[in-house]
């Protein structure tokens, strides 16, 4: 399936302009940059056995520059695509094979060669140089691409349709079908690419809000079998005909698809991300597991602690409606959280698998007084459904507001204040009283929804 653009040449598209930094063979370039050679690792032999770029075969090592030779010559890649998938048969149920292991060191070595290339022609308003060795770790390892796994006899390099590491989520092809996308997404033909990391982190966020869908648990299809009809990364980018949602772009296992998805679409520019996997808490103490993200530029860490938020919204209305910002900014900054808040709302869990762990009513509180920093729809449907108490006077709808908050959110008088405040700096911006303001806020929201077509007929968001 082909819904995405593939950009052969990145010269002069948008604000990929070739500066070019080093135009030599990659061997001599990884040596000079042995940070970066380091986190080349491919698992190969058995599972969990890794080989570094220093201890490839030179056969190995050629085949890495003959991709970065056809990027820079804007050639096809010297495999065929689409990718040849394994048989079904010789793989989990849940995840997708390549066809063969020389086919998978091919992906692997397409995928590689393409950040070499962004960054040796430099092609990005950011560098390489500047990461961690931990960012690395999360871009060049072959386990943010696919897993070795041995099945029925079989060993195979395979993708899971919602894997609790980092793989893709799909069968990998052309990283430039993925670039192509982020340039010129199908929908409005928005670039998601942006002039720095976060200004990218934050498109792609308000892309999800506007059109990922989380699967539909009661459709008559499995998300094993829908997966198995389009296994490819590449299908992730593509309107999909799902029986009870219509043709969209789903998570077909909700936040673990969705963070894979996510992820990778940050390693395609050189954006280290990662999933990570969060316990939640309910209020009778029963624990279930589900993915975040984390997205880390220079040492510099912001976490998600449900990337469902992103597109499904802690539940109806939550589609910032900050006059000031874009929505993507609005979701970066507000649901997106620091390091300090991130662990100050959870406990860091000692298990090596699980980062944190969270109460859903302490996340559900601060997500709350997010959604009123946001002026999210559902917070604004509430701050004026007391308009008519207020004979559209400010100061008579705010003291209504705060009683209510105190009395909903059990807040103080001082934080409800707060909130208010937050809230009514947004509103004013769509009129000078609340009765204008509310109306032109309610537009603004019909807006959105005859834009991306997710509201139901009320203007509530349809998810």
């Amino acid at each position: 399936m082909r819904c995405v653009k593939r950009v052969l040449v990145g010269v002069a598209v948008g604000i990929l302009v070739a500066v070019t930094v080093y135009a030599g063979p990659v061997e001599d370039f990884l040596e000079a940059a042995p940070r970066i050679a380091g986190q080349i690792r491919l698992e190969s032999g058995s599972p969990g056995a890794f080989l570094a770029y220093e201890r490839w075969s030179q056969e190995w090592k050629d085949r890495l520059e003959e991709m970065v030779a056809a990027y820079r010559a804007g050639d096809a890649l010297p495999f065929p695509t689409p990718v040849e998938r394994a048989d079904p048969e010789t793989v989990y149920p849940t995840a997708a094979g390549y066809a063969s292991l020389e086919l998978g060191r091919d992906v692997y070595f397409a995928q590689i060669g393409h950040m070499l290339h962004l960054e040796m022609e430099g092609l990005l308003p950011w560098s390489l140089a500047d990461y961690t060795d931990t960012e690395l770790a999360a871009l060049f390892p072959s386990s943010n691409f696919f897993v070795l796994q041995e099945y029925e006899g079989a060993l195979r390099y395979q993708s899971f349709m919602g894997p609790s590491g980092q793989d893709a989520g799909g069968i990998l092809e052309d990283p430039r079908d993925v670039l192509g996308f982020l340039i010129e997404e199908p929908e409005e033909g928005r670039m998601l690419l942006g002039e720095t990391q976060e200004e990218t982190a934050a498109n792609v966020s308000e892309w999800f809000h506007d059109y990922l869908y989380h699967w539909d648990l009661s459709s008559s299809e499995s998300p094993a079998d829908f997966y198995q009809r389009y296994p490819y990364f590449n299908d992730r980018l593509c309107r999909l005909p799902v029986e009870t949602l219509g043709d969209v772009r789903v998570a077909i296992v909700g936040c673990w698809s969705a963070s894979s998805l996510y992820a990778m679409l940050m390693r395609t520019v050189n954006i280290p991300a990662q999933k990570i996997t969060v316990s939640l808490v309910d209020g009778m103490g029963h624990a279930g597991e589900h993915a975040g993200l984390m997205v880390s530029i220079g040492g510099v860490a912001r976490y998600l602690p449900h990337t469902d938020d992103l597109y499904t919204g802690w539940g109806m209305g939550a589609n910032p409606l900050t006059p000031w910002m874009s929505v993507g900014w609005a979701l970066w900054w507000n649901v997106w959280l620091d390091e300090a808040t991130f662990f100050s709302i959870s406990a860091r869990h000692l298990d090596a698998n699980i980062l944190a762990r969270f109460s859903y009513e302490e996340l559900d509180r601060y997500q709350t007084k997010a959604a009123w920093n946001m002026a999210t729809y559902g917070s604004i449907i509430s701050v004026c459904s007391y308009r008519g108490l207020s004979g559209c006077e400010w100061s008579a709808m705010g003291d209504a507001v705060m009683l209510g908050l105190q009395d909903q959110e059990s807040l103080t008088m001082d934080e409800a204040r707060g909130w208010w405040m937050s809230m009514q700096d947004v509103l004013a911006y769509y009129g000078s009283d609340p009765c204008e303001a509310c109306d032109r806020a309610v537009e603004a929201q019909r807006a959105w929804c005859e834009r991306t077509g997710r509201c139901d007929e009320t203007g509530w968001p349809d998810r």
